[in-house]
């Protein structure tokens, strides 16, 4: 802007994309025990065991979208001697996709062990345990600004030092940076 001011903007741009498929076999099994009480084993006392298979497809998809625009005031006091202020304001908007779909299942096998010896075996449609599966969406927008300073000494032609970090606590000095910057 002119000798003793300096004004920097910007603008910023990231993608990053997400993607998962995974198929999951379920294996389920359920098992009743029936005994009347009367110490006999008989046809009504049993064991009935029922099984079957489900294939399960799950997908995540995450998309996610950083706009950067960061703005700076540079302050020349000297030849040597410069202070930097800047900002940086951030816009992150995420797009979640989960979604759940039933692949395959199979019928539903019932097997029936009774106490006299005798077995049954049953074989039962599953297809009204099949499901539309379901999808779960995620949108989120949020934003952020970051500030930044720096105090800048040129020492020579070849070498600046900058401080970093010092404020607002000028006594943690874990905040604290310092650079050097050798020109060839």
């Amino acid at each position: 802007m002119n000798e003793k001011l300096d004004l920097g903007m910007g603008f910023g741009f990231a993608n990053s994309i997400f993607n998962q498929i995974e198929h999951n076999d379920y294996n389920y099994i359920a098992i009743d025990t029936y005994d009347d009480g009367d110490g006999v084993q008989t046809a009504s006392d049993y064991v009935r065991t029922a099984t079957y298979d489900v294939l399960l497809s799950n997908e995540i998809l995450a998309n996610n979208y950083t706009f950067n625009f960061p703005v700076a005031v540079v302050f020349n006091f000297t030849k040597n001697l410069k202070a930097r202020l800047g900002a940086n304001y951030a816009l992150n908007i995420n797009d979640y996709t989960f979604t759940e779909t039933t692949d395959s299942i199979t019928p539903v096998n019932v097997t029936t062990v009774h106490g006299n010896g005798s077995t049954t075996h049953q074989v039962l449609n599953s297809s009204y345990m099949v499901d539309d599966g379901f999808v779960d969406n995620e949108f989120s927008i949020y934003s952020s600004t970051g500030y930044n300073y720096s105090l800048s000494y040129k020492a020579n032609e070849n070498l600046t030092i900058d401080f970093m970090g010092f404020a607002p606590n000028i006594t943690n000095w874990s905040n604290w940076k310092l650079q050097a910057v050798i020109n060839f």
